[in-house]
């Protein structure tokens, strides 16, 4: 009786305990989802995909950056919440993670050993690198959850074939490959595994759920082939296997990256391998529980080979190769479980892990992206006029604007600097690495200390003399408004102020600055100011804007046109005022 009671509490205090893990990994996952700016590609999924809901395969800009079941989740959560706010936006990644833990500890069952079983889930929920993906706008959490959930089921339909279990495989793999198609492989693997083993012991009317889950996988298989015929299978490298996979996932779990590693790894990969063999030859059956995440490791390497070395396919990269990491982990724990009754490799592994976890905790950015941090100061200390004008300013892809945005600074267009000659404007966000020669013109006024981006101010203002001002009156639905053109000879600044009603989140508005060669008609400069993505819409629909842009001049272009683009050709009212200065010493 003492022992049963003693039991019971050790199976409390365990559960309790395991509670605790979730709730405390939860909760870090959600203040990080708030206090962890945006990187660039949940700026793209977010407007191009959720705002404006191009959910599905070839709806809005065909890019392998749409993870269809994120954007679908995102744009429903945004419409029903009324907001764009970074927890909406990343609130579907978070609601995967109970499902992540759940199916990590439904594996329990499977283990002799209570010691490896702890190794497993420590090693799977608290390593940062994969957390990170529960709390940002990208499709890997998700696809790791359903893919848990899939493997957590095959093994269940395993010991104890029932035709619910079946459905739930295939739903679960058509989920995690519309979360993140690099699946596609072994969603289409595990739903023919489950289909032979059905074809023994389920009654055949079950076959008909895995035949209707190969449909969509079909179809996305085809996709997938269009996104390589556009180019946008580019993420990766050819350097090699351990070059481009293995070495730009390492330093973000272990911090490092040597062939003294990739031995040791390769030689474990070694032992599971024999491990997996032995047992094949002697039981003859690849339906084992325990076999699962070993098939799948070796199934993912023969993938990434194949696929590069007949498709021409580049081998993947950190983020979207970080199913290897979660295959090696399963089928390491579950083949130690086998092999040794030692509890070291557990104790080891897991210490580790929480140690490697204490180095990587952090509230502000991401470890893979860190480059892509952005204090809020790098746009905060801007000044709000230069010589009578607003600020002309400079940057990087799309954080400054969106950090502006949800600051409630007003209107700033950070235009492409990427260029040596890009001296014209008057605040600029980089990194002098990109720009070695800036400090003749520029100087650091402010530096973000986690991604070193800095706020360089120019040395001396170039003066403005205003040449040209006209306002145009918006009215009706055309697509395009020219708002001025003129053929100029010398450097400007162009002025832009005024306000757009009729405006809700998803309207696409942009003006746009193009400058040309009058002979050749060649486009020499081209770029876009969304409106919406770059001031927060009022109360009464309304937004105003007052920003400036620089443009110089080159030994092509002398032809310079502004115009407004209301791409979807809607109700549009309001007024511009655009004035034109001459910049000078």
């Amino acid at each position: 009786m003492r022992s049963q009671i003693e039991n019971v509490l050790y199976s409390l205090l365990e559960r309790r305990l395991i509670s605790l893990l979730f709730i405390a990994i939860y909760c870090y996952l959600i203040f990080r989802a708030v206090s962890v700016f945006y990187i660039h590609d949940e700026l793209v999924t977010k407007w191009s995909y959720m705002i404006n809901w191009n959910p599905l395969p070839s709806q809005g800009y065909v890019d392998a950056n749409n993870h269809f079941l994120l954007s679908f989740l995102g744009g429903l959560f945004i419409r029903i919440f009324h907001s764009d706010s970074m927890l909406v936006v990343r609130l579907a990644s978070l609601l995967a993670f109970p499902i992540y833990f759940w199916s990590i500890y439904s594996l329990k069952g499977l283990f002799r050993q209570k010691a490896n079983f702890y190794g497993l889930l420590i090693g799977l929920v608290c390593i940062s690198f994969i957390l990170e993906y529960f709390a940002l706008a990208r499709g890997y959490g998700l696809s790791f959850a359903f893919m848990l959930l899939a493997l957590q089921q095959t093994t269940s339909l395993y010991s104890n074939p029932k035709g619910r279990t079946l459905i739930l495989i295939v739903f679960a793999w058509v989920l995690a490959i519309t979360s993140n198609l690099t699946l596609i492989p072994f969603g289409l693997v595990g739903i023919v595994f489950a289909f032979l083993f059905s074809w023994k012991h389920l009654s055949k009317w079950w076959l008909i759920v895995p035949s209707v889950g190969i449909a969509p996988l079909i179809f996305l298989i085809s996709y997938s082939f269009t996104l390589k015929g556009l180019g946008k299978l580019y993420y990766g490298g050819n350097e090699g296997f351990f070059e481009t996979t293995i070495h730009t996932i390492t330093p973000y779990i272990w911090n490092v990256k040597h062939i003294v590693l990739d031995l040791f790894l390769s030689l474990i990969c070694l032992l599971i391998g024999a491990f997996l063999l032995r047992h094949f030859w002697k039981e003859r059956t690849i339906f084992n529980p325990k076999y699962t995440f070993a098939l799948f490791l070796f199934l993912a390497i023969g993938n990434i080979l194949g696929q590069h070395w007949v498709l021409g396919i580049n081998y993947p990269g950190d983020r979207t190769a970080l199913y290897l990491v979660i295959f090696f982990i399963g089928a390491f724990f579950m083949t130690i479980d086998e092999v040794s009754k030692s509890r070291v490799y557990s104790v080891v592994y897991c210490v580790i892990t929480i140690v490697f976890f204490g180095i990587h905790l952090n509230f502000n950015y991401s470890i893979l992206h860190k480059g892509e941090h952005i204090d809020g100061n790098l746009v905060r200390l801007i000044s709000r006029e230069v010589i009578g004008t607003p600020p002309s300013t400079g940057g990087r892809w799309a954080m400054e604007n969106e950090m502006n945005r949800s600051l409630n600074i007003p209107m700033r267009m950070f235009q492409l600097t990427d260029r040596e000659s890009d001296t014209l404007v008057d605040y600029m966000v980089y990194t002098i690495a990109r720009r070695p020669n800036l400090y003749k013109w520029y100087h650091p006024i402010y530096k973000d200390q986690i991604s070193g981006q800095t706020l360089f101010e120019r040395n001396h203002f170039l003066s403005r003399v205003k040449t040209n001002k006209v306002e145009h009156v918006l009215f009706g639905k055309s697509e395009f408004f020219n708002l001025f053109a003129t053929d100029f000879s010398s450097p400007k600044l162009i002025r832009i102020t005024g306000q757009i009603n009729e405006l809700n989140l998803d309207r696409e508005i942009h003006i746009v600055f193009s400058s040309k060669d009058s002979i050749s008609g060649e486009t020499i400069n081209y770029e876009a100011i969304s409106i919406v993505q770059n001031m927060k819409i009022r109360e009464d629909r309304s937004i105003q804007f007052d920003f400036s842009y620089a443009l110089k001049k080159t030994s092509k272009s002398n032809q310079f046109a502004v115009y407004l683009w209301n791409k979807e050709g809607g109700n549009l009212s309001g007024i511009i005022n655009v004035q034109v200065y001459q910049l000078g010493d």
